[in-house]
C-alpha cells in the first residue's frame, strides 16, 4: 500500500485517468483527441511512477511475509490461496513466491490420471522443483479404482514423489492396493512421520521393506491390511505407532519389537480366536494408551505391564473390572488422564476404578449412564476419591440422574479442596435440565473466583 502522502495524487490522478478515458470515448479523430491522448500518457507515467512502500521491502522480508500467509498444514492448490494467490499480485510479489522453497513444501492433492493425464505429473514435478531442499510434507491420495490406467499413473506419481525422497519429512500415501508401494525404492533420511492407507489389502509375498531405510521415522500410521506382514518399518525405533484393524495377539507381537514406544492407537478387529495366556509384557516407555472401538481391550490390557502409562483412552461395552483392576495394580502407573467412552457399569463399578487412580488429574466420561447425585456426593469427598483430581469432563449425560444442586455442591467442595478443580465441563441435554437460580448463582460464584466452567445443552 502506498502511504497517506502518495494516496491523495494516486487517487486524483485515477480519477483524472478516467475522466479522460471518458472523454477520449466521445471525441473523435482530431487534435483534441491527439492532446488528450498525450495528457493521459503523462499521467498514467506519474501513476506509473508511485512506489508502494511494501515494495521496498527486503526480499527475505517479504519471503518471511509470505510463509505466514500458509493457514493450513498442507494446502491444496487454490488459485484464491498462496502461494498461488501471491504468485498473481505482480511480477515482484511471484519472484519473490516462487524462489520461497518453504511456500511449496506443504501439499496436499487427490489424483485421479484418467481425469488429469500426464498435465498433472508435469504440473506436480514443477511444484516440487520450487521446494529446493526444503523437508516435505505431503498428503497424496490416489483416487482411482479401477484397473484402467492406474498402473501407469501410480508409476509416474511415484516416479516424481521419489525424485524428491530425500526431502520427505511427513508424508501420507493412499495408494489403491498395499502392492503399490513395492515401488517406493529410496533412501528417506529426513523422513519423521508415515501414514500409509491402501484402499485394499491383498495377501502380499514379499512384504515391502523400502521405509526401513529411514533411520528418523519415529512416528507411524498403517491403516487396515498394512500391519505386521504387508509393510515392515524399523519397528525399534517407533515412538508413535497408530494401527488399524488388529488382532490381539498380531497387536502383542508388533508390541514385542516397538521396544521405544510412548504412544500407542490401535483399533481392534473382532475376536475370532481364543488369545493364549502368556505373562505380561512389559513396556516401560508407553505413556498414552487409545483403544479405540469397542472389542478386546480387556484382552490386551490383560497382557501388558505399563509402567509408564499417564494417559488412558478407552471404550467399553463389556467391561471386566478385575482385569482392569488387575492391569492398573500390576503396572502401579501414574495415570494422569482418563478418557472412558460408553461407560455402561453400575456406580460401585466406576467408583472401584477411581480408587485405584489416586495420581488421576483429568477425568473424561463419554456417555456415562449412571451419573447421579450419589456419585456427586462421593466425588465430593477429595480424601476418598480422586485427591488430585483438577479437571472433570462429562460429555452427552442423558439422561440426567443428578440435580444441579448436588453438582454444584461437588463443585464447591472441589474448589477448596487442597488440590484444586480448575475445570469443569459437560454437554446436558436441554429438554431434561433442570437450573435453578441458587446453583446459577453459586456457579457464577465460582467462576469469579476464577474456576472455568463450560456448561453445553443439546
Amino acid at each position: 500500500m502506498a502511504n497517506a502522502s502518495e494516496s491523495i495524487p494516486r487517487d486524483a490522478l485515477r480519477a483524472n485517468l478516467n475522466q479522460l478515458d471518458a472523454l477520449l470515448c466521445d471525441v473523435g479523430p482530431s487534435e483534441d483527441r491527439r492532446a488528450l491522448a498525450r495528457k493521459r500518457a503523462s499521467m498514467q507515467s506519474q501513476l506509473n511512477a508511485i512506489v508502494y512502500p511494501v515494495l521496498t521491502l527486503p526480499p527475505e522480508v517479504v519471503s518471511e511475509i509470505f510463509l505466514h500467509c500458509l493457514c493450513d498444514p498442507r494446502a491444496r492448490p487454490n488459485v484464491a490461496e498462496a502461494p498461488l494467490l501471491l504468485c498473481n499480485v505482480c511480477s515482484q510479489w511471484r519472484t519473490i513466491a516462487i524462489l520461497t522453497p518453504g511456500l511449496w513444501s506443504r501439499l496436499e492433492l487427490t489424483f485421479k490420471f484418467s481425469l488429469f493425464g500426464t498435465c498433472f505429473i508435469d504440473l506436480l514435478a514443477l511444484w516440487f522443483s520450487r521446494t529446493g531442499s526444503h523437508p516435505l510434507s505431503l498428503s497424496i491420495f490416489y483416487d482411482e479404482y479401477t484397473a484402467t490406467n492406474r498402473r501407469e499413473g501410480i508409476i509416474q506419481l511415484v516416479k516424481v514423489l521419489m525424485r524428491h525422497d530425500h526431502q520427505w519429512e511427513d508424508v501420507e500415501l493412499k495408494l489403491p492396493d498395499v502392492s503399490e508401494f513395492h515401488q517406493f525404492r529410496g533412501k528417506f533420511p529426513g523422513l519423521k512421520r508415515l501414514a500409509v492407507a491402501p484402499h485394499s489389502a491383498k495377501p502380499l509375498t514379499p512384504a515391502v521393506t523400502a521405509f526401513t531405510r529411514a533411520p528418523q521415522l519415529t512416528n507411524a500410521q498403517l491403516s487396515a491390511g498394512c500391519t505386521l506382514k504387508p509393510i515392515v518399518l524399523p519397528w525399534t525405533q517407533l515412538s508413535v505407532l497408530k494401527c488399524e484393524s488388529l488382532h490381539v495377539p498380531d497387536c502383542l507381537s508388533l508390541l514385542r519389537e516397538t521396544t521405544q514406544i510412548t504412544e500407542l492407537t490401535v483399533y481392534f478387529k473382532p475376536a475370532h480366536r481364543l488369545i493364549p495366556l502368556s505373562p505380561p509384557l512389559l513396556l516401560p516407555t508407553l505413556r498414552f494408551l487409545h483403544l479405540l472401538r469397542e472389542e478386546c481391550h480387556m484382552d490386551l490390557l490383560q497382557h501388558l505391564t505399563l509402567p509408564a502409562l499417564e494417559t488412558l483412552s478407552i471404550s467399553f461395552t463389556n467391561p471386566d473390572i478385575p482385569r482392569f483392576l488387575a492391569f492398573l495394580s500390576r503396572s502401579d502407573c501414574p495415570l494422569q488422564r482418563i478418557i472412558f467412552d460408553a461407560w455402561p457399569f453400575e456406580q460401585r463399578e466406576l467408583v472401584k476404578c477411581l480408587v485405584a487412580l489416586p495420581s488421576l488429574r483429568e477425568l473424561k466420561l463419554w456417555r456415562p449412564q449412571y451419573f447421579t447425585d450419589s456419585f456427586l456426593c462421593q466425588l465430593a469427598d477429595p480424601a476418598a476419591l480422586l485427591p488430585n483430581l483438577q479437571t472433570l469432563e462429562l460429555d452427552h449425560v442423558y439422561p440426567i440422574q443428578f440435580t444441579m444442586p448436588a453438582l454444584v455442591g461437588m463443585l464447591a467442595v472441589r474448589w477448596s479442596a487442597p488440590v484444586r478443580l480448575e475445570t469443569f465441563r459437560t454437554v446436558l441435554h436441554k429438554a431434561s435440565t433442570v437450573i435453578d437460580p441458587e446453583s446459577v448463582f453459586r456457579m457464577q460464584a465460582l467462576v469469579a473466583l476464577g474456576m472455568k466452567l463450560h456448561i453445553e445443552y443439546h
